[in-house]
């Protein structure tokens, strides 16, 4: 697994499919399961502040999180998904510029 070690600015992430995406979530979340079972309460939490603490330690797990996300709002509200392509292309040209 990837580690951020620092701050990453402008890094190009290869755009997902969704059913990548949620693959790539499934399988984090079956090695976490492996390694951190959930039979007791306390076991329940303790899986969930490890996968909080991957989503925060991990840019590769947040942005597959975050294009899981986004295509999903896409999906559920199509006019969205329009306005979503558009800001992402924009931002893409502003970071192009820099």
């Amino acid at each position: 697994m990837e580690e951020n070690q620092g701050t990453v600015i402008g890094k190009n992430v290869a755009e997902k499919t969704p059913a990548e995406a949620a693959k790539e979530i499934q399988d984090l979340l079956a090695q976490l399961q492996t390694n951190y079972p959930t039979t007791t309460e306390y076991e329940k939490q303790a899986f969930v502040n490890k996968f909080n603490d991957e989503v925060k330690t991990n840019s590769r797990v947040r942005d597959v999180i975050l294009a899981g996300g986004i295509e999903l709002i896409k999906m559920l509200c199509p006019p969205l998904g329009i306005r979503i392509e558009m800001g992402k292309r924009w931002l893409e040209t502003a970071q192009k510029q820099k």
